[in-house]
């Protein structure tokens, strides 16, 4: 392969990954100090930042929905100052990010945090609680939201693997579609 296709194969890769339009590659990024621990999922259309990989470190059994975002620099303060906005983000341990989330440079998101889907994540945010919003806000303890989860599943129509995506019939899925006609279910 060639040099000029070899950098333009990167810089492809690079910015359709940074667009969301392609898969980041994850060695990469820990190879440019990227901290990933084990046992959790990161889900299609991620970005973690690939200019600042290194100041990146995401804690065990972290889940990633679509399209989520680490961003570990700032370069809107380049105008005014010369200089760009750059910090750590650290996510602890059993933390789940929902789609479309941005978190940005400079912030501890605390283990066991749950934060909700299209938040922007703009300061620390302390273990154990239920964050939503841009910018993201305290909504409740996670504790009290398993709870709720926990009252609301003994009431709700349940469903089986028979019902996901892989396995679901047309006669399932009306009938998922009609036992969800007045509120939300739970599925494996």
């Amino acid at each position: 392969m060639s040099f000029i296709h070899k950098f333009l194969t990167h810089i492809f890769r690079r910015y359709t990954a940074e667009l969301g339009l392609g898969e980041q590659d994850l060695s990469a990024l820990q190879a440019a100090g990227l901290k990933l621990g084990t046992g959790g999922y990161i889900g299609p259309g991620c970005v973690f930042d690939p200019s600042h990989a290194f100041l990146i470190e995401i804690g065990n059994d972290v889940v990633f929905s679509t399209r989520v975002r680490l961003i570990a620099h700032d370069a809107s303060t380049r105008p005014a100052t010369g200089y760009t906005k750059i910090g750590r983000i650290l996510i602890g341990d059993r933390c789940f990010i929902g789609s479309d989330t941005t978190v940005l440079c400079g912030v501890t998101i605390g283990a066991d945090c749950l934060v909700g889907a299209s938040s922007v994540v703009t300061k620390d945010l302390p273990p154990g609680g239920v964050y939503a919003g841009s910018p993201a806000k305290f909504i409740c303890s996670l504790e009290a939201y398993n709870q709720r989860n926990a009252e609301l599943l003994e009431t709700s129509p349940k469903f089986d693997a028979s019902y996901l995506i892989d396995n679901i019939t047309p006669e399932k899925k009306q009938e998922m579609l009609a036992a969800l006609s007045d509120g939300v279910g739970f599925i494996v």
